[in-house]
């Protein structure tokens, strides 16, 4: 795992390795910065040697229940998350809304009541079938 680091000026530069961040703060070259996310950083308070950056490359592996995050060089792998999607809440949530909506229809409404021979009119098929055997 690589750790973040922010240009004097705040723009990105490429992730270094913990040990060096490490040295880094405790020389006095860099401070402990948080940015948005509340992911640690670090940012340099000279000017850095070089700003040459690498390619990088976002990889995402989409699932049903879980979904990886991964953010790779050519050299390293940068940054890795593991989300947990809210699939069995969502489902749940969805079940409880069919059911409200259901209840919410049937509830005002008193239906006619099912007629005893419909089974009986179906099993036939053509109107004069159907006419001449219920008389």
């Amino acid at each position: 795992m690589r750790v973040p680091v922010l240009n004097p000026d705040k723009s990105p530069a490429m992730p270094t390795t913990p040990s060096r961040a490490r040295r880094w703060l405790k020389e006095g070259k860099a401070k402990v910065v948080y940015n948005d996310l509340n992911i640690f950083c670090v940012q340099l308070i000279q000017q850095p040697s070089g700003r040459e950056t690498q390619q990088v490359v976002i990889g995402l592996d989409p699932g049903k229940l879980y979904t990886g995050v991964a953010t790779v060089s050519a050299r390293s792998t940068l940054f890795m998350a593991h989300l947990i999607l809210p699939f069995q809440t969502v489902k749940d949530r969805m079940d409880t809304r069919r059911m409200m909506r259901h209840s919410r229809r049937y509830r005002k409404c008193r239906r006619r009541p099912a007629r005893f021979d419909s089974a009986l009119c179906r099993s036939f098929s053509g109107t004069h079938v159907t006419w001449s055997r219920l008389f």
